[in-house]
């Protein structure tokens, strides 16, 4: 197994607490709990570090649990390991 670092970029608005708490208990809901939560642009940005046997191993189930929230994935950034 490896580690992968990665980032979600979302068209998911991140600019008040409330905006916060919400995708927070959206995470929670699905088992994303590990999720480094911040934004750029007023736009929510989820940082994961996963271990997987690839980087398709670490970043489908994460986007496949997003599915079923109000979180809508626009991009996935692999960070350097």
């Amino acid at each position: 197994m490896q580690t992968y670092r990665f980032s979600l970029l979302t068209d998911t608005p991140l600019v008040e607490l409330v905006d916060f708490e919400n995708i927070r208990m959206q995470l929670i809901d699905v088992d994303c709990i590990d999720a480094l939560i911040h934004s750029v642009n007023d736009l929510l940005i989820l940082d994961f570090e996963r271990q997987a046997e690839s980087a398709n191993a670490a970043v489908q189930p994460v986007k496949t649990a997003l599915a079923n929230t109000s979180i809508k994935v626009t991009d996935t950034i692999m960070l350097q390991q």
